[in-house]
């Protein structure tokens, strides 16, 4: 008989082995299930902290108008009127261009303006050096009163007007 109680504590205690392992197994699960539901909420909640809320606003239904703008006259009575001043209308300065027409033996060239050909003047020349112009050449008078070819060029004299003129 004391081989069956030894049997039989051995086989109770394999027994309380199993079932312990299969209890502790079971809280094993049911922690690791908590433990996913518990973390599944920590991150929903978290995620949920950032939103961002956007303003919405209504479409207009129509499109909005601006009243024209209100024009104000003001009337200012008993001012006297100004009287415009007569303005002085003086004939145009002469053109500066001048058509060369002959040279004298005395190196005065005689020039007539090409915008009145009535207005003809004498200058001498300055640049004895060059040859005389064809007839017809036509020069520019700078604020000196040197008569260069309009050109810019130097092929031919340039001229001073003379005292007078």
């Amino acid at each position: 008989m004391e081989t069956k109680p030894e049997a039989q504590e051995s086989d109770l205690k394999k027994k309380l082995i199993i079932l312990f392992s299969i209890v502790l197994a079971l809280l094993v699960v049911l922690v690791c299930i908590v433990d996913i539901i518990l973390y599944r909420r920590w991150r929903a909640a978290r995620r949920a902290q950032p939103q961002i809320v956007l303003e919405v606003t209504a479409e207009p239904k129509s499109i909005p108008t601006m009243a024209p703008p209100t024009q104000v006259i003001m009337v200012v009575e008993n001012t006297p009127i100004p009287t415009p001043e007569p303005v002085i209308v003086t004939a145009p300065p002469p053109s500066p261009l001048w058509r060369f027409l002959s040279m004298d033996g005395n190196d005065i060239g005689t020039f007539e303006n090409v915008a009145d050909t009535a207005q003809r003047l004498k200058a001498r020349c300055i640049d004895t050096s060059r040859p005389p112009p064809k007839k017809g050449e036509i020069y520019f008078m700078d604020e000196g009163g040197v008569l260069k070819l309009e050109d810019g060029t130097k092929r031919y004299q340039r001229f001073k007007v003379t005292a007078g003129q």
